[in-house]
């Protein structure tokens, strides 16, 4: 199947688990959730290959996949779910960072914004957390796992800078990044403090785009 025929088959099976997810459709997303990574995956295999600093990519796909299976198994699972996506963001870290980054002072200015933002979602969470997580044994994969993502961030934003990356490429992965932090960030959010309106579909639908956006960036370059 072309390239095309599998970013098409991406958008449409996010779509099918968006409304699952909305409806609580439970059965439909044991085959919709982990369908979208699997999709995604053919895609960036036809489209990228699993080459040279595309391989980190590639395993940051695989571990998500491995994280939403997880994920939808029973609470008790949360934290190997965890470590899943820890992983797949480490990954992402190691592809966004290859090659070096920037280090202008423009550049350095991007992470005190990301790290401020980091650490003010992580402090409602962890009020959150100190009323429901009981033992605290959460606690520390948590700030691990915050700490990962908010450097995923900041590694996906330098790229940018770097002039020997084409801009619309490099800013294409940033905005998939920031959309794949919003989505686990809104995930925790709901799960240590309150849920919000939709809170589904809002996180399906924020995470399917940013790790396919974060894939299109690689495309375009």
């Amino acid at each position: 199947m072309p390239a095309p025929h599998f970013l098409i088959l991406t958008f449409l099976l996010a779509l099918l688990d968006w409304i699952a997810a909305e409806r609580r459709w439970t059965r439909l997303r044991y085959f919709s959730k982990p369908g979208v990574l699997a999709a995604l995956i053919a895609w960036f295999t036809r489209a990228v290959g699993w080459g040279g600093l595309e391989f980190w990519f590639g395993l940051a796909l695989v571990f998500s996949l491995l994280g939403d299976i997880i994920l939808m198994l029973p609470a008790r699972f949360f934290l190997p779910g965890l470590v899943s996506f820890l992983l797949a963001h480490l990954c992402y870290i190691v592809g966004f960072t290859q090659g070096g980054l920037p280090s202008n002072p423009i550049s350095l200015g991007i992470v005190v914004p990301i790290a401020a933002t980091g650490a003010w979602v992580f402090t409602r969470i962890y009020a959150g957390m100190r009323e429901t997580d009981q033992g605290g044994k959460n606690i520390l994969p948590v700030i691990a796992y915050s700490i990962t993502i908010s450097l995923m961030l900041v590694s996906a934003w330098l790229r940018p800078f770097n002039p020997a990356l084409p801009l619309n490429a490099t800013l294409c992965s940033a905005l998939g990044a920031t959309l794949f932090f919003l989505s686990d960030s809104l995930l925790a959010y709901n799960r240590f403090v309150r849920n919000t309106p939709h809170r589904d579909l809002v996180v399906m639908s924020t995470y399917h785009l940013g790790q396919i956006a974060i894939i299109a960036g690689l495309v375009l370059r």
